[in-house]
């Protein structure tokens, strides 16, 4: 939620036109450096900063989650973690579902409940499964 939130800061400094090119770039610049240290770091502000730069243009946005998604998957490999860097390359299977959106409402009701409900408890069980594997290990190891 921090780089997310970061990306809505560098989003609204972005369409403010009364901002200068300078403070834009400097706003990024410190904007990534904050974000940093978060979960998919500065990608997760780039990212979206270049959706909005490319709203209306659903081939250009889904060149842009292939763009970060590679840098980050790439970065992650070189120098992080192999498995993890080849399994962040699979966010590119977003794009086909993506495109299906037509800007309309869904007409299931129910299934916003569903996704309130899914995502935590799927990452409930998660966690559930970690400790059976591996014992109550801190999270920062």
């Amino acid at each position: 939620m921090w780089s997310l939130a970061w990306a809505v800061v560098l989003i609204a400094v972005h369409r403010n036109p009364n901002v200068p090119d300078a403070v834009k770039i400097a706003a990024i610049v410190l904007i990534c450096l904050v974000s940093f240290p978060s979960d998919w770091s500065s990608i997760a502000v780039m990212c979206p900063l270049f959706l909005y730069v490319h709203r209306g243009s659903f081939k250009r946005q889904a060149l842009d989650i292939v763009l970060w998604s590679f840098v980050y998957a790439t970065v992650f490999f070189i120098f992080l973690d192999k498995p993890y860097g080849v399994l962040q390359m699979f966010t590119f299977l977003t794009i086909p579902i993506l495109s299906r959106y037509n800007g309309e409402r869904g007409k299931m009701k129910g299934m916003k409940w569903l996704f309130y409900i899914y995502y935590p408890a799927h990452l409930v069980v998660i966690g559930m499964l970690r400790i059976m594997l591996h014992g109550n290990i801190s999270s920062i190891f």
